[in-house]
């Protein structure tokens, strides 16, 4: 069977196998598909529906809380129930993605409660935000004890004044409308509600008019007219009072609306939709776990399906490995021991073992190579090896025929015969040449040696004095590379100096400006020190009128005075250490400030000397870096010349035993055997030639021949020497 043939046969067994691993894994793909199809195709769409439910919810529920703050402004408010559309829409999205899956007959049981309780908890959700949507007023819960204490202080305000007119006494009440607590609450308080803000204006007329009959009423006890203060207490004070206290009914009347709807909201979002919320979630929850049921459910038998076709794979993965390893096997064996023997037979070739045959009996190629190869060898021993031992034994007279126009080793055998033969003819007789050249050159390459010498010497005095200015300069370029250094030090250092200086008038112009603010601090607690000084005797008058039920109160009365007092006399203590202080820091930071100019001239100083002494290392470098580059080349230069010194000398070596060698040469040459053998050899006069002059112009310039000398010493060799006329196609051969 041919090799093609077994290659074919064992392929398709791994094939087959192949085939059948890829089948059982895609039946274990297909079974596991189904069930990842179903996880992600209904059950992961589901928890994701019902999970956008939960978050919606929640995010409702956690605006409704908000809305429900009594403290919350009314944009903030109008913002929670228009964010309640992007939540409500989370809680449709779930639903609608829930609502489209397929359902078992649970789960649709499940999905109906769900349904139900959403509508229940979405009634009462639309009822909690139409009574937020009522509300518009900022901070409702503390706006109605702020209109009632201001309308009491009013009251307070009026009695003390009729008081002061009964005794004849300058009434010392807050007389500026600005200045009281309903002026500076007005001047602060801000809302959308327009109705409400068009009723605070309103408080604006009788409010001002009240507190301009106070200064009227005081110039009037001034004058001593206190009828006269009298009529305007009951005709224009009391009434303007009393139109006062009704704008304070009204605005607590709009402001008692919308606590109602607060209280309306909180009933609602504390009891029937928090209860609908409630049983929704909890619905909710029951169809998330039974739907986290089916999930694992899906999962346990998609992890078995799986396990069963890993288990079929592997047993069917381990019976293809069997069989391609004992088809590898069988193959392999039947390749590698033919494969072997080759190999052997062909190093025993590698090393000229000739004597060694492969005869194997196959018809398959291998054979044909075996027989092939044993052809080889018998035409190689036979033909090859048996000229190569003529020509070891020094005979170049073969004969040999190609046996076509492609044996490349019978032509190269032919040719390389021929060729010897005209080569050996011509070496014959040119060894007498080089014989005669060898003693000329020995002598000229002698008196090249001595010149060579002088020159190495002259140069090597050179190098040295070269090497010790290029030291000398490279001392001078590391001084000034160190100054350079401790210049630029030195001017970091002062730059360092100069932005800590900075850094000292920043913080000084920081304590100057703390001190002006701890001044105003101590003003505030100056004007709150008087405060409480009017406090304390307003508390003595009540605690004079109280009586003998009034005298404990009177002590307290009389020591909150003193208190004010002393802390008006620290607060104005304070206050002039804190100007001194104040003062003491302006002079600190001019004087840092003049300290910091300082500084920055020498910076500008340091800076230009690191300059200069930058150009200067600078400049220094680049003188060392030359002389080092010309102390390198005459390095090399010194190098060269030793090197030529070396070679004339072995040069000159050379030329004598060439001489020798020419002689030995022209004595092996005879030995070979030519198929021409009557070729004769002109034989050189036995005298040597004469020596060429060489003259030496300047010491260390090189040698040169003379020109006559050398013009003779050719044309004595050209009527000595034997004359053979070579063509140039013949020395292209060699």
């Amino acid at each position: 069977m041919k090799i093609f043939a077994k290659l074919i046969g064992g392929f398709a067994v791994v094939a087959a196998v192949c085939a059948l691993v890829g089948g059982l894994g895609w039946y274990g793909i297909y079974h596991t598909r189904e069930g990842l199809s179903d996880i992600a195709d209904t059950r992961m769409p589901a928890v994701e529906g019902l999970g956008l439910m939960m978050a919606g919810l929640n995010g409702l529920k956690s605006a409704e809380r908000t809305m429900m703050i009594s403290s919350l402004t009314s944009a903030d408010r109008r913002h929670e129930v228009k964010n309640l559309s992007k939540r409500m829409k989370i809680l449709d999205d779930g639903f609608a993605e829930y609502d489209r899956l397929a359902k078992d007959t649970k789960e649709k049981q499940l999905w109906g409660e769900v349904r139900q309780a959403l509508d229940l908890w979405k009634s009462e959700h639309h009822k909690l935000v139409e009574h937020v949507k009522k509300i518009g007023l900022d901070d409702i819960g503390s706006l109605e004890a702020v209109l009632v204490g201001r309308k009491l202080d009013h009251v307070r305000w009026v009695s003390e004044l009729e008081k002061s007119v009964v005794r004849s006494e300058k009434f010392t009440g807050q007389l500026d409308p600005k200045l009281c607590g309903l002026g500076k609450w007005l001047a602060k308080y801000t809302t959308d509600d327009k109705q409400f803000v068009a009723l605070l204006k309103s408080f604006s007329g009788p409010h001002q008019r009240l507190h301009q009959l106070g200064e009227t009423i005081n110039s009037k006890i001034a004058e001593g007219d206190y009828a006269a203060a009298g009529v305007l207490v009951t005709s224009k004070v009391k009434p303007t009072l009393v139109e006062i206290e009704g704008l304070f009914d009204k605005a607590l009347t709009y402001v008692k609306a919308d606590l109602d709807d607060l209280a309306a909201a909180k009933t609602i979002g504390f009891g029937s939709e928090r209860h609908a919320f409630s049983a929704a979630m909890k619905a909710l929850n029951k169809l998330v776990e039974y739907n986290v049921e089916l999930t694992s459910q899906v999962t346990h038998e998609t992890e078995a399906s799986a396990s069963r076709s890993q288990t079929l794979s592997f047993v069917a993965v381990l019976f293809g490995v069997i069989a391609a390893l004992v088809i590898g096997y069988l193959m392999a064996r039947s390749f590698s021991v033919p494969m072997r023997r080759t190999v052997s037979v062909l190093k025993e070739f590698e090393m000229g073992h000739l004597n060694t045959r492969l005869n194997l009996k196959r018809k398959d190629e291998i054979g044909e190579m075996a027989d092939t190869l044993d052809a080889f060898a018998d035409n190689l021993q036979k033909e090859t090896v048996a000229i190569l031992k003529g020509l070891a034994a020094g005979d170049v007279s073969y004969t040999i025929e190609p046996r076509d126009a492609h044996d490349e080793i019978r032509s190269s055998l032919k040719t390389l015969g021929e060729d010897l033969n005209q080569a050996l003819t011509l070496i014959q007789n040119s060894g007498e040449q080089i014989n005669s050249g060898a003693s000329q050159v020995s002598e000229g390459a002698q008196l090249l040696s001595e010149g060579a010498t002088q020159s190495a010497a002259s140069l090597e005095e050179i190098t040295s004095s070269m090497g010790e200015l290029s030291s000398r300069t490279r001392d001078n370029a590391d001084n000034a590379q160190q100054a350079n250094q401790l210049s630029t030090e030195a001017m970091e250092a002062a730059q360092k100096g100069s932005a800590q200086m900075q850094q000292m008038v920043a913080a000084m112009d920081d304590i100057r400006e703390s001190g002006q603010s701890i001044s105003k601090i101590i003003k505030v607690i100056d004007e709150i020190a008087f405060q409480t000084n009017l406090l304390a005797l307003n508390a003595a008058v009540e605690a004079a009128r109280a009586g003998q039920h009034g005298k404990g109160f009177a002590v307290v009365a009389e020591e909150v005075r003193n208190l004010a007092a002393r802390s008006a006399k620290a607060a104005q203590e304070t206050a002039e250490l804190i100007e001194g202080s104040v003062q003491k820091t302006d002079n600190g930071a001019s004087i840092a400030r003049e300290t910091a100019e300082a500084l920055e001239e020498i910076v500008a100083g340091i800076t230009k000397t690191s300059d200069l002494v930058e150009e200067i290392s600078a400049a220094s470098n680049e003188q060392a870096q030359g002389i080092g580059q010309i102390n390198q080349g005459l390095e090399q230069i010194d190098q060269v010349t030793q090197a030529n010194t070396a070679s004339a000398e072995e040069s000159a070596a050379a030329a004598e035993q060439l001489s020798s060698q020419a002689m030995e040469l022209r004595r092996l040459l005879q030995q070979f055997k030519l198929r021409n053998a009557t070729t004769t050899i002109a034989r050189a006069p036995a005298t040597a030639p004469d020596k060429i002059a060489w003259s030496a112009p300047e010491a260390g310039a090189g040698w040169q021949a003379s020109e006559e000398q050398l013009a003779a010493q050719s044309a004595q060799a050209d009527d000595s020497s034997p004359q053979i006329a070579l063509d140039d196609s013949e020395f292209g051969k060699y």
